[in-house]
């Protein structure tokens, strides 16, 4: 297009150049523009020249090669032929054309989330005050965000600095940190498993079971001795519980069966059809087999034992909620723990109760939670957030009651909390840990 004399521009730059209007147009008549900008602006790699605001009153520019002079009705106006949007690299090298965001659109985004940033600061403040954490929790979340983003547009660094602290020390406050004054080493695989890769593991009585892939470990605690096991078959474990009537027998759930162990022998006790979803977890309650596909629906296996054989009969595969999949609650298909009501992840953040596959409560937690626990005569709900180090304490109520937190509780794969809630076990690497609480 054209650009004449009473045409407000800017010169869009990685750096930031005064041209006289006279200097400018000159310098565009006579194609000096590119070589000026490369002798004197050290680190341009590209120009563009963009219209701002014209003069309305004037008539259309007549199109030309030559630098001339044509007739309003009220002013003489001087065109000058740009063609095609100039673009300059170093070395004279023509790149594709590229329209970026002005610095001043960046810097009023800023601004914006500056005030937001302030507001929200204030508005945590309050709701800390009135201990309501989990709507600080979710505006802390928020301004996770925030923060992201204005770190992202690389300006105001000195004030970004501030606000990160200050969220920080904000987001301590809310989360009631407590160390964890002392572990002790539960099993330590590292000797004895040099191929073995451990996933997850469950508590029984007197014992610690863990186990990944296919591969079981069972350490006995009284004995301080363990030994290996497998399933023999291509399905990932997922789950292992212990039958609540017979504490030697174990209830091994893959990705695609119910597996019995008793004296080292293994019986299938009911395998998926193959129009349902892989499991992902499975849980008990009751005379129920609960599983969490990997679509996020929850399902429901009810089962009795034979009075004469002591052995599972196993039902038929439902919703947990009988009804239509559409009405169920989608959870992420990682973590979910059941004991009437279920808890469990809707998102990284947040922690829903279900009940009748329908949401009741839920929190918004500001770390990333990667697991909930909990068993039916629990008191209360336990999170396990692996990136931050910590685990939560929460009521049934979902309020948060604590947080406790140690260095090694990083990258923790799985934890389990015993039946008197006085111990909790965490497994990281190829070690289970312990503590008090």
């Amino acid at each position: 297009g054209e650009i004449v004399e009473s045409d407000k521009i800017v010169l869009a730059t990685s750096q930031i150049h005064k041209i006289g209007e006279t200097e400018l147009a000159f310098k565009l008549k006579n194609g000096q523009l590119v070589d000026y900008l490369k002798n004197n602006a050290d680190g341009v790699n590209s120009l563009a020249l963009i219209v701002l605001d014209g003069n309305k009153e004037k008539e259309p520019a007549i199109p030309s090669k030559t630098y001339r002079t044509y007739k309003t009705d009220k002013t003489y106006i001087k065109p000058l032929i740009l063609g095609l949007i100039l673009l300059i690299t170093v070395g004279g090298t023509l790149a594709a054309v590229k329209i970026k965001h002005t610095a001043a659109e960046n810097k009023r985004e800023d601004e914006v989330l500056l005030s937001d940033l302030e507001n929200l600061k204030g508005k945590i403040g309050v709701l800390m005050e009135v201990k309501n954490e989990t709507e600080a929790g979710e505006l802390l979340v928020s301004a996770k965000q925030k923060l992201s983003r204005l770190a992202e547009l690389d300006y105001f660094t000195t004030t970004l600095a501030t606000l990160n602290g200050e969220f920080s020390r904000l987001s301590q406050d809310l989360k009631r940190m407590e160390e964890i004054p002392a572990l002790r080493t539960a099993i330590d695989l590292e000797n004895n498993s040099v191929s073995f890769n451990p996933e997850s593991f469950s508590l029984g009585r007197n014992k610690i079971i863990v186990f990944g892939g296919n591969t079981i470990y069972e350490f006995d605690l009284n004995r301080r001795d363990g030994n290996f096991g497998s399933t023999g078959q291509d399905g990932k474990i997922v789950s292992i519980l212990e039958r609540a009537d017979n504490s030697d027998k174990l209830l091994i759930i893959t990705q695609d069966q119910v597996l019995e162990e008793y004296g080292g022998t293994l019986k299938t006790v009911w395998s998926r059809p193959e129009n349902e979803p892989a499991l992902a977890q499975g849980s008990t309650y009751l005379e129920n087999l609960y599983f969490l596909g990997e679509n996020g629906l929850v399902y429901k296996l009810p089962f009795e034992i034979s009075s004469t054989t002591s052995e599972i009969i196993a039902g038929e595969l439902i919703l947990w909620t009988k009804a239509d999949q559409t009405a169920n609650y989608k959870l992420l298909a990682t973590s979910f723990a059941v004991e009437g009501s279920i808890f469990g992840l809707a998102d990284e953040h947040t922690i829903v109760e279900m009940a009748n596959g329908k949401k009741r409560k839920e929190v918004v937690l500001p770390e990333n939670v990667s697991e909930v626990f909990t068993l039916s005569n629990h008191k209360n709900l336990y999170v396990l957030s692996s990136e931050s180090g910590t685990i939560a304490i929460l009521d049934k109520k979902l309020g948060i009651i604590k947080r406790l937190s140690h260095p090694e509780l990083k990258s923790a794969k799985s934890f389990y909390v015993n039946s008197q809630e006085k111990a909790v076990y965490f497994l990281k690497g190829k070690t289970v840990y312990s503590f008090e609480i």
